[in-house]
């Protein structure tokens, strides 16, 4: 119990540094453009529409247009919300994670084929 107790708190909103910034913007167009494939492929006529299968077990199959917005809307805001409160070093190791990771996801999408990107909201 005194090691919960005596933790030291970290500095809850230490300022963002330069390359957070970035990141974060990074993470933000990143999501964007995986909810731009993700509508493109599974709501856009599209001669390989057929061909794709939602892989995120909480968007379903099939998916619903008001389950997609939440999900991505909940995909952008919780890990930015996260990341402004953790200390100021461990927020740069967790967005360069949550980057990657979405990095990953859109170039993943793009190789499936021929996804576009539509931003209709």
């Amino acid at each position: 119990m005194f090691v919960f107790f005596n933790v030291q708190a970290a500095n809850a909103a230490d300022p963002w540094n330069l390359p957070q910034k970035v990141l974060a913007g990074l993470y933000v167009g990143a999501v964007a453009i995986d909810y731009g494939q993700t509508k493109y492929a599974l709501f856009f006529e599209s001669p390989y529409r057929d061909q794709f299968m939602e892989a995120n077990p909480l968007i379903g199959n099939p998916p619903t247009m008001t389950r997609v917005k939440l999900i991505f809307a909940a995909s952008l805001t919780a890990p930015l919300v996260a990341a402004h409160f953790m200390p100021s070093n461990w927020r740069t190791a967790f967005l360069s994670g949550m980057t990657a990771f979405r990095v990953f996801v859109v170039v993943h999408n793009a190789g499936e084929g021929e996804i576009g990107v539509q931003f209709p909201f």
